[in-house]
């Protein structure tokens, strides 16, 4: 996408298309398992380097009443701060599954003795 179609210039800024329950629950069946395309698939080393290379030197800002984080590169902090976005600071929603504790003790277990190099 070039420079001049992103944040507030994307004539798809800000727009929010809320689907029902209905449709979600609909989508959501349609591509779990053999349906899903990456079923039985890995990122190649090539696509995980690639992914990682695509946010350097970004910064993560988040808009809570959108609950979303985006990753925007410094030059364009002025755009999102004047639209009320907050520099680094992941509304808690987003921060990631919460772990049962079994689930704590599994990777506990699996990590003794390992360092973070590994």
């Amino acid at each position: 996408m070039s420079k001049n179609r992103t944040g507030v210039l994307n004539a798809n800024y800000n727009n929010h298309w809320n689907q029902s329950d209905k449709l979600k629950q609909l989508h959501s069946e349609l591509s779990k398992g053999e349906n899903n395309g990456m079923f039985g698939k890995k990122h190649s080393q090539e696509s995980k380097n690639k992914n990682a290379n695509s946010h350097l030197g970004k910064l993560a800002i988040s808009q809570v009443e959108l609950n979303k984080v985006i990753m925007i590169y410094p030059s364009q902090i002025d755009d999102y701060v004047n639209q009320g976005w907050i520099i680094k600071n992941i509304h808690h929603n987003l921060k990631g599954l919460k772990r049962s504790n079994e689930t704590k003790s599994k990777i506990s277990k699996a990590l003794k003795g390992k360092t973070k190099s590994e």
